[in-house]
């Protein structure tokens, strides 16, 4: 099938198919005339592709699981794959919290109180409007 078929078929648009392709996520055969041509297992592919985006995975994470996960892999094989995807998304968890830390030590260097919301002189807590809300 053609990529508007498989789009149709799939939900998925022309663009976003030849974006997974740019990204090594889909390989379709090319006819004589350079037209891409997909195969029902695209359509599998797809599914596997669009369940591991709707988790949060990014595509070269999900490059390294369609690998083993779409071919006659042993469990070993799979298990490795999930646990090598697993340690690389730890190294990035913690590359954000130091930058998370290193903001909360910039925001007390240079005297920014936290945005928490205090008791005004009435009694009633401050009512956050569109104005008041900080902005980053």
């Amino acid at each position: 099938m053609r990529i508007g078929e498989l789009s149709a078929r799939t939900g998925v648009s022309v663009r976003a198919l030849r974006c997974c392709e740019d990204q090594g996520l889909l390989a379709p055969r090319r006819n004589a005339s350079g037209q891409r041509l997909y195969s029902a297992e695209h359509e599998s592919v797809i599914a596997t592709i669009r369940d591991l985006l709707d988790a949060g995975f990014c595509s070269s994470v999900i490059a390294t699981l369609l690998r083993v996960v779409g071919g006659s892999a042993s469990d070993d094989e799979l298990e490795r794959a999930f646990d090598a995807a697993r340690r690389r998304l730890e190294s990035e968890k913690q590359a954000i919290d130091r930058e998370l830390d290193m903001l909360a030590t910039l925001r007390g260097r240079w005297g920014l109180a936290p945005h928490v919301r205090v008791r005004g002189e009435s009694g009633d807590h401050e009512r956050i409007t569109e104005s008041s809300r900080p902005r980053y």
